[in-house]
């Protein structure tokens, strides 16, 4: 065999190996971490102490503590223990209040009626948490627990980290709750104060039920891989206008239910991946955008209300299938932005969808496809924008589509849609509570609308509409076109205003 063939291998073998590993880490990222619940704890020894001073363990057991010390404890075994703490009391000025330097599991119980703190100095060296573990770490319990994270951190788990029950007040200079591995919260009560809120370094965050009131400098939840929530009450603030204050923030993001307050400086929900939303509902306020993935978007349900964005809803695909979504966006409403090679999507199938933007309404730099729905968009005032703005096309083959706003760049629906719809041009502006309202030559109404912002454009689609049908569109009663629909796509009246558009 020559020295290329022989190097060639090697590079090989070494490619091989780098897969592995890489395919492995990810496995290991997105793969819930469950301890063995069927622990016997009944078999392990037991010792009941009240604390005068600081306490290594390095035995495996069931330690009853009560007492108050300035000291700590620390672990170091191959086994596995259990603190349960009744009333216990711990504050530590020169470095963490319980440090696991080693040990199988770690168990940490409150008893039910009993308040426990727990507090590390702020100003040490070494550990950088109140609780630190270089092993699994599990809370739980039906009593309180105060951390106080003076010099850094508050609870750490360098593996992983599980909250199975309890309530908890944490406040921390950091890093509130943090799991390198994951951080899996089956239920419990949470109030922190801290600049980052619940948070895995390496890998994932999953949530099943709990109440959670975060007020972070930073962001709220964050995961470098991935967060599932399936159910839950999160009222999550965020501070900061100098870095990243995202409320929930991952690679990718999974909320199957629950009850969501965001109220952030940075994105409420981002993702540099994908966001699936099942169910829940949502109150969003955001200096920033409402939802945001780099990627894609899904909205299979919920109830969705954004009263204050930059941007409502964006992703370079978007997909809505249902839903009560409301947006209000000082930019674009929903908005499929194309930051690579691929083509941008906006996809409605379903849902009542109302946008109020003074920006783009409805946004893709590629395509736009109604398939179902009810929709109301509120465009811009300025001429500079659009209710509708697409690059490549607007094809609708069913729903109801409603979008006023300005008529300097008024897009209509495109030839290819299988359903009618008009886009009418106004010869002058209306103003906000003016009615519009459209009637067939029946004198039937096929719409009304009380406008809420000034337009003077108006497009409308409809299986309603049909071809060769004659139409009057009224404002506030008077006559203001009467047409006849001779294609998919009519177009009614000339744009009061064409000015080139900046925004690309």
């Amino acid at each position: 065999m020559n020295t290329t063939y022989k190097k060639i291998i090697i590079v090989l073998i070494i490619l091989l190996l780098v897969i592995l590993y890489l395919t492995l880490k990810i496995e290991k990222n997105n793969t819930l971490y469950t301890y063995d619940e069927t622990i016997d704890w009944s078999s392990y020894t037991e010792k009941t102490i009240e604390l005068t001073s600081s306490l290594d363990i390095t035995e495996a057991g069931v330690y009853h503590l009560s007492g108050s010390i300035d000291g700590k404890i620390t672990i170091n075994t191959n086994g596995n223990v259990k603190l349960v703490l009744n009333d216990f009391n711990i504050k530590n000025e020169n470095g963490s209040a319980i440090t696991v330097f080693r040990a199988n599991l770690v168990v940490i119980e409150t008893l039910d009626n009993t308040t426990n703190t727990l507090e590390d100095g702020s100003s040490y060296e070494n550990n950088i948490g109140t609780i630190y573990s270089n092993s699994n770490l599990v809370l739980e319990g039906n009593g309180t627990l105060i951390v106080n994270g003076n010099m850094k951190d508050a609870i750490v788990s360098k593996e992983n980290l599980k909250i199975n029950s309890g309530s908890y007040i944490i406040s921390s200079k950091d890093d509130a709750i943090r799991g390198k591995n994951s951080v899996y919260i089956k239920n419990g009560n949470f109030n922190i104060t801290s600049a980052d809120g619940i948070k895995s370094s390496s890998g994932y965050v999953q949530i099943l039920d709990g109440n959670f009131k975060l007020n972070s400098v930073l962001d709220g939840i964050q995961a470098e891989s991935k967060i599932t929530i399936e159910n839950g009450v999160f009222n999550i603030t965020t501070e900061s206008s100098d870095s990243s204050s995202k409320g929930i923030k991952a690679n990718d993001i999974e909320i199957i239910n629950g009850t969501f307050n965001l109220n952030t400086v940075d994105d409420s929900i981002h993702a540099n991946n994908s966001i699936y939303i099942k169910s829940g509902t949502f109150e969003i306020s955001s200096n920033d955008d409402g939802i945001h993935a780099d990627k894609l978007i899904t909205i299979e349900d919920g109830n969705i209300d954004i009263n204050k964005s930059y941007e409502g809803i964006e992703a370079c695909e978007i997909i809505i299938n249902g839903g009560d979504i409301k947006i209000e966006a000082s930019d674009d409403g929903i908005n499929a932005a194309s930051k690579t090679n691929s083509i941008a999507t906006l996809t409605i199938n379903g849902g009542n969808i109302y946008v109020d933007a003074y920006g783009d309404g409805l946004d893709s730099n590629g395509y736009i496809y109604i398939n179902g729905g009810s929709l109301k968009v509120l465009g811009p005032t300025n001429d500079g924008n659009g209710a509708l703005d697409y690059d490549k096309e607007c094809i609708i083959k069913g729903g109801d589509l409603l979008a006023i706003g300005s008529s300097g760049m008024a897009q209509g629906i495109s030839s290819t849609s299988s359903q009618y719809g008009i886009l009418v041009n106004l010869s002058t502006n209306y103003n906000s509570s003016d009615i519009i309202s459209l009637v067939n030559h029946n004198d039937q109404e096929i719409f009304s609308y009380t406008a809420t912002k000034k337009f003077s454009s108006v497009v409308y689609s409809s299986s309603s509409l049909l071809k060769d049908e004659t139409y009057t569109m009224k404002i506030n009663g008077e006559i203001v076109y009467t047409f006849t629909i001779n294609s998919i796509n009519t177009t009614v009246g000339k744009r009061m205003n064409t000015k080139p558009d900046f925004r690309r």
